[in-house]
């Protein structure tokens, strides 16, 4: 079965889907119609060990339960992106994946990377998947990120990546909270000595930004999970 929405474009476009005013046009129409129903935390940064986490708590009760409802959704419903709820439809990222609002977001501009066949969540990624991230890193730098099942957190069986801008925070110092613990001894070794749980870290090459940044980010991936 394949995703509603506009005919699937060339594997060479796409990259609009990840413009900010596209973005913010999306959310704009969505909280107008009601599918949009973001929920507001406040963030802090919690150190322990030398290391920053960033973490976000509720505000409010009722967003608990508006986050308990989410839950809810998830579980009782089928896949959710076939179809999809076309107010929260952002773009095309190729002939493969949509981009999607995050009907739930706890920060601004989340984007869904949604393949438009069903492929589940716990396959690997491939190179179609890396075509449609790459779009958005490039077009709008930002973190990437891809919850491969229940175990990493994955709410839904349909397969999607996840994109949001960065720095994750207002008061942010870094563009992602690991940042100063990339360093070159680090990506050198594969590994932070001093993270206390299991990781991988792989240094992405300057080539990244052209043609080619798919193939470079899949042997990354790929080299990762070795």
């Amino acid at each position: 079965m394949t995703i509603n929405g506009p005919s699937a474009p060339s594997e060479g476009g796409g990259g609009e889907a990840c413009r900010l005013s596209r973005i913010q046009a999306a959310e704009t129409r969505a909280r107008h119609t009601g599918a949009l129903r973001p929920i507001a935390t406040a963030s802090h940064v919690l150190e322990r060990n030398g290391l920053r986490y960033l973490v976000r708590i509720l505000e409010r009760v009722h967003e608990k339960e508006q986050a308990r409802a989410k839950q809810d959704v998830s579980e009782g419903q089928g896949d959710p992106f076939l179809p999809y709820e076309v107010d929260l439809f952002v773009g095309d990222l190729g002939r493969h994946h949509v981009a999607l609002l995050n009907k739930f977001p706890v920060l601004r501009h989340h984007l869904l990377i949604v393949t438009r066949r069903f492929e589940h969540q716990a396959c690997p990624l491939t190179l179609e998947d890396m075509h449609a991230l790459h779009r958005c890193l490039r077009r709008a730098g930002g973190l990437g990120f891809y919850n491969s099942g229940k175990t990493a957190g994955a709410s839904q069986a349909h397969k999607h990546l996840q994109w949001v801008p960065t720095p994750l925070g207002s008061g942010a110092r870094d563009e992602v909270p690991v940042g100063p613990w990339l360093t070159p001894e680090a990506l050198r070794a594969g590994r932070v000595a001093r993270f206390p749980f299991r990781h991988a870290v792989h240094a992405l090459p300057g080539t990244l930004g052209s043609a080619c940044g798919a193939v470079v980010l899949l042997k990354a991936y790929r080299r990762l999970l070795e």
